[in-house]
């Protein structure tokens, strides 16, 4: 960080730089360079005109923060930086409309404006950030951080001296660095660790500022610690310039040209350090000892009221968690990713339509967003809920990805999308929730569907407008009961507005007397596709070029026009059938050679047939699996067809690596199952959870390849890998290193839960082949290595698994019996087996 002038060693060599603002001298004159430091120049956020006028020096004497961002702009090394970092701040929030500070009366309403909008933003995530490739949630760190926010933003607070007004320019910058710290996993920890620090500091002297003028200390002590803050402060807010500039380098990038920000985080944060430090020695050892009590007693009561906080935040996630567990913000980060950065702007026909336009401005009740398959209503609708995320009240706004759901396992029936609902509204509103959890025996109860209808109308009686969200209606496993239930709630809840997507078939108006309603065709999303087909041909040949910078290239100008016009001209209205032509002529992980690409061109210009996914998806199938594939492949997509919970690629890659014999198979890795014999077919979102790439994935198994992917086949090869693991023994976890830790550990975790639901739904298949010999192997020989299993199910109840139905495990742990299992899961064989050996348990 060392663009402050340095004329000597820490705070002392800078004591005349950091006192070129004001002295004590200079009150009842105007500042230097005054012309420049104005709120239109600077474009601080959180500054107002009187605090730059001559009247108000005595003022500015106090706002020590206000006079090391003025020294920070007037140093040649660092005024580029910071009018970039005043520009960006000015823009706040980032993900939505700046805030008009023009109609806030001063700094007070301008800090406490920053502040709200952007928890607001984290509470409508459910306290979750994006760092690095996982979506995370508030934890630790960054709650510590929110906390000390949201308790120094509380202006009414009692804490003597604690005023926030004097530092609102460094917590605008908290609130923008903790939306845009996503971008590098390799920075983001270091930074998180100096901005939970630079939180600590920001509040820890605010009473000095209050208290420094009306104690009557010695001058030469008052300026010489002012001079030792103003470094403190200007370091404290070139990090944050820099960190704001290096991590919203995309985001900001119309104000960062020719900025160069540094990422020597651990330095910097050590230098912030050591200048609090000098301040802590200062003020111990000149006559200013009150003034330190003072300080430390606002410390300990900001603790106070932090623990009190952190309390009601353990809580309020107990709570929310036992409503609701379904992820509904990794959905949406999904869809957003599958969507692609570069196309989040789309979409501006159906916004400009004056279907949407009468939905969302005059409160028409419901919109009917449909379509075929294919044809990107899931991501139209993921545009629709970020609209609504960053507009004026994102508190207000609940929604339910049905196709997220049906992607990681079942379908999803009505009581999940309504306590998805329920627990998304209330993390504002938290009283009804709260109350019901303590009505249910503090959690030990289950809420039902009419609880969730209470509930939801409740929720959303208040005055204003609140707004549903519900993709992929028809993935529901009841869209009529569904829609029912919203009508309900919608004729007691005056306010609330619905917004739908689904394929053809009409659940919708039948129970709604008013809906709107847009049915995506051709001439509506031409341009969407004009632009993805164009924009996806260059980046794909650019991802190519620098994969292999000394080859030819093989798709030439003319092949890519020729694409791009035969892309356009056949798509239709479906987005799917373009990207899985593209993914088959343009492959980045195994480029095809020009002959090849002709090839493929040649069928798409002869072919005068309607596009056809399932023929698409044949030629994906074919590509994919050819070399010997085919048996890997048809593994991970029963695993992924008919898993009970949402698996990790490092389960899936143990699933499908055991033989039903016990052997591994070392021969591939998650990359080569994601790039080579399940490309196109299964993706992983940024946590590393699998899914199927589109709703039409799953169809094509189960319909145009039903012979391989029945239930009963897909339940069958899940149980076979189950069973082969749980019949080899568990070396000791205590001789291992981290970095020996076996790799079907997490995979070991599923089959103890999961083994028996899988075998249950194999049925007949159970009696038959591979299947057979390991079910009887486990359970059906002399003390059969099925009793370790019921010794250690006990613990595995008590694991937190996301919608694991643990009620019929518990029947069977207690007392641990065979009888148990065999009528719970319908293992007839189990208790036949039993009773002739006489071991039945009485």
């Amino acid at each position: 960080m060392g663009n402050i002038p340095d004329h000597g060693h820490g705070w002392q060599g800078v004591k005349n730089w950091g006192r070129r603002v004001f002295n004590k001298s200079d009150v009842g004159t105007a500042p230097p360079d005054s012309s420049a430091a104005t709120p239109s120049t600077l474009g601080l956020p959180v500054t107002s005109a009187e605090c730059f006028q001559t009247q108000a020096a005595v003022q500015a004497e106090q706002d020590l923060w206000k006079r090391a961002c003025i020294n920070l702009r007037d140093d040649p090394k660092t005024e580029k930086l910071m009018l970039a970092y005043d520009k960006i701040l000015r823009s706040i929030p980032m993900d939505g409309d700046p805030i008009d500070i023009k109609d806030l009366r001063g700094p007070k309403e301008e800090m406490s404006a920053v502040v709200d909008k952007k928890l607001k933003f984290f509470a409508t995530q459910q306290w979750r950030i994006r760092i690095g490739k996982e979506t995370v949630v508030i934890r630790d760190q960054i709650e510590r951080i929110v906390s000390v926010v949201k308790v120094v933003k509380d202006f009414g607070s009692s804490i003597a001296g604690l005023d926030p007004i004097h530092a609102g320019l460094p917590w605008a910058g908290v609130c923008v660095l903790l939306t845009v710290i996503s971008t590098d996993s390799d920075q983001h920890a270091a930074v998180i660790n100096g901005l939970e620090y630079i939180t600590r500091v920001i509040p820890h002297y605010s009473a000095f500022e209050t208290n420094i003028q009306k104690e009557g200390y010695p001058l030469e002590d008052v300026n010489a610690v002012q001079d030792q803050l103003i470094y403190l402060y200007s370091l404290t807010l070139k990090y944050q310039a820099n960190a704001i500039c290096f991590f919203g380098r995309n985001t900001f990038k119309r104000f960062l040209r020719n900025i160069v920000p540094t990422t020597s985080w651990p330095e910097a944060l050590q230098e912030i350090k050591a200048a609090a430090a000098e301040c802590e020695q200062s003020l111990n050892t000149r006559n200013l000892q009150h003034l330190k009590e003072t300080l430390e007693q606002q410390k300990r009561d900001v603790e106070k009221l932090l623990h009190k906080l952190r309390q009601n935040y353990s809580q309020r996630d107990q709570v929310l968690k036992w409503v609701s567990d379904v992820p509904n913000w990794e959905d949406h980060e999904s869809v957003r990713a599958k969507l692609g950065e570069h196309y989040w702007g789309s979409g501006q026909w159906l916004f400009e339509s004056s279907e949407f336009l009468k939905w969302e401005k005059t409160g028409s009740r419901v919109f009917w967003l449909r379509g075929a398959v294919g044809t990107g209503k899931s991501c139209l609708t993921s545009l629709v809920i970020q609209r609504h995320l960053v507009g004026d009240c994102p508190e207000r706004q609940a929604y339910f990805y049905c196709s997220g759901a049906s992607q990681r396992s079942a379908l999803s029936n009505p009581t999940d999308v309504l306590r998805s609902l329920v627990a998304q509204l209330s993390y504002t509103l938290f009283e009804p929730a709260n109350k019901e959890w303590e009505t249910k025996d503090r959690g030990r109860g289950t809420l039902t569907l009419a609880d969730c209808k209470r509930l939801l109308i409740e929720l959303t009686r208040s005055t204003g407008t609140y707004t549903i969200i519900i993709d992929a209606l028809d993935e529901c496993s009841d869209p009529s009961e569904l829609v029912e239930f919203l009508n309900f709630t919608a004729e007691s809840s005056k306010g609330l507005q619905i917004f739908f997507s689904s394929r053809l078939e009409d659940h919708i108006t039948p129970k709604f007397t008013s809906v709107s309603s847009i049915e995506i065709n051709q001439k509506r999303n031409q341009g969407d596709i004009t632009a993805f087909v164009e924009g996806e041909c260059r980046r794909r040949r650019e991802v190519i070029r620098s994969r292999c910078p000394r080859e030819p290239e093989q798709m030439t100008d003319d092949l890519a026009k020729k694409l791009q016009i035969l892309l356009k001209d056949r798509a239709g209205d479906m987005f799917r059938w373009v990207e899985l032509q593209l993914n088959l002529v343009l492959v980045i992980q195994r480029p095809l050679h020009r002959t090849k690409i002709e090839e493929r061109l040649k069928r798409l210009e002869t072919s005068t047939a309607v596009p056809d996914l399932n023929k698409t998806y044949d030629d994906v199938y074919d590509m994919n699996t050819e070399g010997g594939y085919g048996e890997l492949a048809a593994k991970a997509f029963k695993w992924v067809l008919c898993s009970f919970e949402p698996l990790h690629i490092d389960v899936l890659v143990s699933a499908v690596a055991i033989f039903a014999d016990g052997r591994w198979d070392e021969t591939f890795t998650k990359d080569s199952m994601l790039n080579r014999f399940c490309s196109n077919f299964i993706i992983t979102d940024d946590s590393g959870i699998v899914r199927f790439a589109h709703l039409s994935v799953r169809e094509y198994l189960e319909q145009h390849r039903s012979g391989l992917y029945s239930p009963l086949q897909s339940h069958t090869q899940a149980a076979v890998s189950c069973l082969s693991l749980m019949l080899q023994p568990v070396p000791d976890s205590s001789a291992m290193t981290a970095a020996k830790r076996p790799p079907w550990r997490e995979f070991r975790e599923y089959a103890n839960l999961y083994w028996p639901y899988h075998c249950e739904k194999a049925r007949e298949s159970r009696k038959v082949g591979d299947l057979q010999k390991l079910f009887s192997s486990f359970v059906l020989i002399p003390q059969p290595p099925y009793l370790r299993w019921l010794e250690i199910l006990p613990k595995l109840l008590d694991l937190e698994r996301y919608g694991f139905p643990a009620d019929r495990l518990r029947v069977v742990s207690n007392p641990p019996d065979a009888f148990f299992l065999a009528c719970t899961f319908g293992f007839e064989d189990v208790g036949e087996f039993a009773t002739a050996e006489g071991r039945l348990s009485t």
